[in-house]
């Protein structure tokens, strides 16, 4: 076979080659290497293709002195790939300096002085050294889990290692016949025949090298996966997304639901477990991950086994399994946080003592009542209320009772009180009702129903009857634009007027009249 003819088949095959190492480092492209190796491989091709040239008239040097040069420089990008596959960093610096000295030797021995048998040995004993090199590399960083690819990989640069040392020897032992590169002799025949195996060894290696990584990979990710799924205490579900199909579950799905992976598997979540409380939630999910593939921690409402209620915050993404779309989800029980934000709420707008509003929050319901009766032209009042004579329940019965009357009035009030009026204690015996769409006409009606609630002595120190008597008075919005503390004032010295005359009075405010 010519030189041509050989030239094009070595090409071609390694063409082929360097497809399947694109291929494989698509599919790997968070190891770095791979790309090292494919340019590696490339640059052998074009030492083939560099052949070609020998056998034309005026481009025979030219074509050794590429052809040489792409092959100790594919050699160098092959032990350079190996290192970054393994995560490390070769000696670059050092790197550079050896293939700045091969070009200038191999262009003494090509150009000034032509001499087959110098250069020939020079690149063998380089090739096989870079051979070697890449071999040490993998026995020396491989890790245990790709042990069987690098060892193959590494006996294969290893052979080819040997090969150039032969090749070598034959160029001393039986040195070319004519100082011709188109010249056949033992050592060139038996390094083009190694090429063409060699190559294709390392192509297979460095595949089955990427392989053998990215089942590792996805054996530790499958691993890391179930540690995960499993071991959480959080409830983790893998479910169909089409119909809520369950496909998996973990045992804090068990603990937070009451149904056991049993009873959950094979299951839908809707209309099977009816563990989402509202359709329209689970809705709200899917319109998340159809947007974005992902949702993070969204407040539902769950219900358990049992039919008891739960608060969750979920947080789930989209993934494909066996080519349909799945969810997966974690939900965290959130139930005793709400829990505790609710009564934390409550603490702060209601009075500790009588569970009344507290003047915080009786003071802010009213701001937002009195903007909208004065914007819809609504009646609003307010009414602000004293319990008579207290001081002498806690002199003559002690504090511990004077909270037992505060509480029961407390009590009474609110059941004689609408949906939509707010009671608050102000502070001691001071009580204040905000009443929203009432005229003081509809005030004093409710005035009065607390009065006549505490007619009947209801409210006991011990076993001794006690009758309690109020004071209030009332002020209620006028036309014109005023303030709160406006409207409290009015209502505060409608108040002082019932002390004033004997207490046991409602009063509503009124502008006093000027003498005449």
């Amino acid at each position: 076979m010519d030189f041509t003819t050989l030239a094009i088949v070595l090409f071609i095959s390694n063409l082929l080659q360097i497809t399947a190492l694109i291929v494989q480092m698509k599919l790997a492209t968070r190891y770095s290497g791979t790309g090292w190796w494919t340019l590696g491989i490339g640059f052998i091709a074009l030492g083939f293709l560099a052949m070609f040239l020998r056998a034309l008239p005026g481009l025979t040097a030219i074509g050794v002195f590429a052809n040489n040069l792409f092959f100790v420089g594919g050699h160098i990008l092959f032990y350079t790939g190996v290192m970054r596959f393994f995560e490390l960093r070769e000696r670059s610096r050092v790197l550079i300096v050896f293939l700045a000295a091969y070009v200038v030797v191999d262009f003494f021995f090509v150009f000034i002085y032509d001499h087959i048998i110098w250069r020939g040995s020079i690149l063998y004993l380089t090739i096989a050294g870079l051979s070697f090199l890449t071999a040490w590399s993998l026995w020396k960083y491989r890790p245990s889990s790709l042990a069987a690819s690098s060892n193959f990989l590494a006996v294969a640069f290893i052979l080819h290692g040997l090969v150039f040392v032969i090749g070598f020897a034959l160029v001393l032992l039986a040195p070319p016949a004519a100082n011709s590169p188109t010249a056949r002799n033992p050592a060139q025949v038996l390094g083009i025949l190694d090429g063409l195996i060699a190559t294709t060894l390392w192509t297979f290696g460095f595949v089955l090298m990427v392989t053998q990584r990215l089942n590792v990979a996805e054996r530790q990710t499958r691993k890391e996966f179930e540690l995960i799924f499993y071991a959480s205490p959080d409830a983790v579900i893998l479910s169909r997304m089409e119909d809520g199909y369950l496909v998996e579950v973990n045992d804090g799905f068990a603990t937070l639901s009451g149904f056991s992976r049993e009873e959950a598997l094979g299951n839908y979540s809707m209309e099977g477990l009816h563990f989402w409380k509202s359709q329209a939630d689970r809705q709200r999910m899917l319109d998340e991950l159809s947007l974005n593939g992902t949702c993070k921690d969204l407040e539902f409402e769950f219900r358990r086994k049992d039919g008891s209620g739960l608060t969750a915050v979920l947080s789930a993404r989209l993934v494909m399994v066996r080519g349909q779309p799945h969810i997966l989800s974690v939900v965290h029980d959130v139930t005793e946080r709400k829990l505790l934000e609710i009564r934390l709420q409550k603490q702060a707008s209601t009075d500790v003592l009588t569970g009344a509003a507290n003047r915080r929050f009786f003071i802010e319901s009213a701001g937002y009542e009195l903007q909208q009766a004065q914007h819809l032209n609504r009646p609003l009042s307010v009414a602000l209320i004293d319990l008579d004579h207290f001081k002498q329940v806690n002199d003559n019965f002690g504090h511990t009772e004077g909270d037992h009357v505060l509480v029961e009035f407390t009590r009474l009030c609110e059941q004689n009180i609408r949906d939509g009026d707010i009671l608050a204690r102000f502070g001691g015996d001071e009580f204040a009702m905000l009443l929203p769409n009432s005229d003081v006409t509809q005030a004093v009606a409710v005035a009065e129903r607390i009065q006549l609630a505490l007619v009947t002595p209801v409210l006991t120190t011990g076993n001794v009857p006690l009758v309690v008597t109020i004071s209030v008075g009332i002020a209620e919005v006028r036309s014109k634009p005023e303030t709160l503390d406006e409207i409290l004032a009015r209502a505060d010295q409608a108040l002082y007027r019932v002390k004033a005359s004997g207490r046991n009075r409602i009063e509503i405010y009124q502008e006093a009249v000027p003498n005449l």
